[in-house]
């Protein structure tokens, strides 16, 4: 019975791995929201 209980969160910790890559937005708004800090003439423009 003991056994079972082991390949079962084996399956668990696949699926983990995969949901950190997606919650990887720092350098997809690194990009965009950096540049816009260091953009100093774009504040300027208004």
């Amino acid at each position: 019975m003991p056994d079972k209980q082991i390949p079962r969160p084996n399956q668990r910790p696949q699926p983990t791995p995969s949901r950190p890559t997606t919650p990887s937005p720092k350098p997809s708004p690194g990009q965009g929201e950096g540049r816009e800090q260091k953009g100093t003439p774009r504040p300027p423009k208004r």
